[in-house]
Formats: C-alpha cells, sequence, structure tokens
C-alpha cells in the first residue's frame, strides 16, 4: 500500500509557489521523493497551522502520516480536511480511501475510491485501489466489477505496473483467466518484468494449464526471480514433493 501511495503523491496535480516563506508543493514533494517523512510532517504541519485553508497542507499532512508514519488513524482526519476544502481533488480522496484502508476502515475505504474513480475515470490505480477496498471486505463480485471497468476506461493509459496490478487484483479474487489476461498485456509492455511472468505462470496453472505454467515459471527464473525457479522446481518434482503455487505479492512494479 505505500508503493501505492507514493505514487499517489509522485502523481498529484497541485500548483507550485516558489516565493520565499510561501509553502508549496515543491517544497513538500523534495520530502517525499527522499522519503523524509518525519520531515514532510513537520513542513505540512506549519503550513497547516499557518495557511489551514489550503487543501494541499492537510493532504501533505495526511500522506506523512500514512506514507511513512505508519499512522493511518491519524491520517483520516487530515485528508477529510483536504477533501472537504477541495472536494474535485481525486488525489485527495485516493489518499484517504489507502488511509481508510490501512485501518482497516474497509466500507469507508470504498466510498473515498468510489469518488476517485467518479473524479479521474482514466486513472488505472483509482480503480485498482477501489477493487483492492471491496475485497478487503469480500464483496469479491464488486471488485471484479470495478476492476472491469477499470480496464475499459482506463486500458488506453495503463502501463505495465498497472496492467500488472489488474492481474493481482483479478488473482486476488479469484479470477485467474482475467488475472492472466493481464499479466500478459503487462508483459507485452514490458517483457522484462520477471514477476509478471511467474505471477502469469501461478495464473495458468491454477486454470490447469500447467504445460504453459512451466514456460511461465522458467522464463521468470531465467530473469533471476527466485519464486519462478522454485515454481519451476516445483511443478518438475515427484507428485508427493508437489507444493502449493507461489505468487508475487500483489503490489505495483515499476513500470519499465
Amino acid at each position: 500500500m505505500n508503493r501505492i501511495l507514493f505514487g499517489l503523491l509522485c502523481l498529484a496535480t497541485v500548483s507550485v509557489a516558489t516565493a520565499q516563506g510561501v509553502y508549496s508543493a515543491r517544497g513538500a514533494n523534495f520530502y517525499v521523493q527522499t522519503r523524509d517523512w518525519d520531515a514532510l510532517f513537520q513542513y505540512s504541519s506549519r503550513w497547516t497551522e499557518q495557511q489551514p485553508h489550503d487543501a494541499r497542507g492537510w493532504y501533505y499532512l495526511g500522506t506523512a502520516y500514512v506514507g511513512g508514519l505508519q499512522q493511518p488513524s491519524n491520517a483520516i482526519a487530515p485528508l477529510q480536511r483536504a477533501t472537504q476544502l477541495k472536494g474535485d481533488w481525486d488525489s485527495a480522496w485516493s489518499a484517504l480511501g489507502a488511509a481508510y484502508l490501512q485501518a482497516q476502515r474497509y466500507e469507508d475505504a470504498s466510498h473515498a475510491f468510489e469518488q476517485a474513480v467518479k473524479l479521474a475515470p482514466a486513472s488505472p490505480n483509482n480503480w485498482i485501489s477501489l477493487a483492492s477496498a471491496y475485497a478487503s471486505f469480500h464483496e469479491m463480485a464488486r471488485a471484479e466489477q470495478a476492476l472491469d471497468a477499470g480496464q475499459v476506461q482506463a486500458s488506453k493509459w495503463a502501463s505495465n505496473a498497472d496492467w500488472y496490478a489488474f492481474g493481482n487484483g483479478y488473482a486476488d479474487v479469484g479470477c485467474y483467466g482475467k488475472a492472466a489476461a493481464a499479466y500478459r498485456h503487462a508483459l507485452d509492455l514490458d517483457e522484462r518484468v520477471s514477476e509478471a511472468w511467474n505471477n502469469l505462470g501461478v495464473a495458468e496453472e491454477r486454470l490447469g494449464h500447467k504445460a504453459d505454467a512451466l514456460v511461465h515459471y522458467q522464463r521468470a527464473a531465467a530473469l533471476g526471480d527466485e519464486l519462478g525457479e522454485s515454481n519451476a522446481l516445483r511443478l518438475q518434482s515427484p507428485p508427493t514433493q508437489v507444493r502449493s503455487a507461489q505468487a508475487h505479492a500483489a503490489q505495483r512494479t515499476p513500470a519499465g
């Protein structure tokens, strides 16, 4: 989740003030890029004290809490304030959803991400996060529907990392055919992503396609992926030694 939130911070569209003494997105983003969360907390705390009606200060204060300080419950109030001050800011809604998700307030998370997808339907991350929220309280059908809608709305802009995340989302709700298709999209964009090869193998194995799965595991292993190597060896072992397929965690990988 931290990786998703870091992406939200980097993608947030805000104006930049440069005058001396004026708090700005440029100043806050310096701490985001260096992952100096304590400094970001201090910076955004002063920002909200001196400019309490600027949604950006509250946004960065909230993301300091949830992004690095690991205090999602403390992030909720400032992020709520950010959405109150700037209700059409999808990144603020997404960050609020991430805070709710980490705080295990899953229905609240889904409501926040629903706002985010309404405001920015072309963002793959918003749809993937919404599906994750639904899946967290076992609304698997709604999670699948969110992923389906996300592919329709965001496919033109989806990166290999987005398609990989779509694949992981589908795998999480047991839709292995759709997961395999998404992993293939990711690999069409960058065939060097070993995690995608491995997870494609897992999806194919779940579908009963063991020969295809072995090929994909071997491609992952050739790229240095330890799980791919382990899965390939497992498939070629005697039945008495068979263990469960191992997938990489459902997290976004950097775009190639």
